[in-house]
């Protein structure tokens, strides 16, 4: 049983140095939070409700304004899509260990984050209400990508 374990930490190490599973762990975490974020927002949509917020007074009047479609397709839909992309593209990296395709990871999250701020921005500057929901995406989103220029930085480290 030994052996068996020492040979299985030995692989790990081999083959996730490039892409350690503690990055891995959270990216996933984060993941699921945009997931079940961006889920509850669809499931309302297709239901025909707004969602209710407790803390902000906001939600129902960002959900309803004309800003909350884009090409007739919910905004909620866009970030289901973005965030089943991201897990599918975050547990190829991580099985494959390819670092080159770190680069990628950030470009994506970049379009992510950018969308976060220009949406945040429709929320204060021209709806005059904010989401909770969208602000949960949003910073669910700059810690993505504050976590993929890390990864990057830990690579960078490590092989030098």
């Amino acid at each position: 049983m030994m052996n068996f374990k020492n040979s299985l930490t030995m692989w790990w190490q081999k083959n996730h140095n490039i892409f350690p599973h503690h990055f891995f762990i959270l990216f996933v975490i984060l993941i699921l939070v945009g997931l079940v974020d961006s889920s509850y927002l669809a499931a309302l949509h297709i239901r025909g409700v707004a969602p209710t917020c407790n803390v902000l007074k906001g939600c129902e009047q960002v959900a309803t304004s004309v800003y909350s479609s884009l090409f007739s397709v919910p905004v909620a839909f866009f970030g289901l899509a973005y965030y089943m992309f991201l897990f599918l593209f975050v547990v190829y990296i991580w099985e494959r260990q390819r670092s080159h395709l770190f680069h990628y990871l950030i470009g994506i999250s970049t379009i992510g984050l950018l969308a976060s701020i220009y949406f945040f921005y429709l929320q204060v500057v021209v709806i005059h209400a904010l989401c909770l929901y969208c602000i949960i995406s949003g910073i669910d989103t700059l810690i993505f990508w504050l976590l993929a220029t890390q990864l990057i930085r830990f690579n960078r480290q490590n092989i030098i």
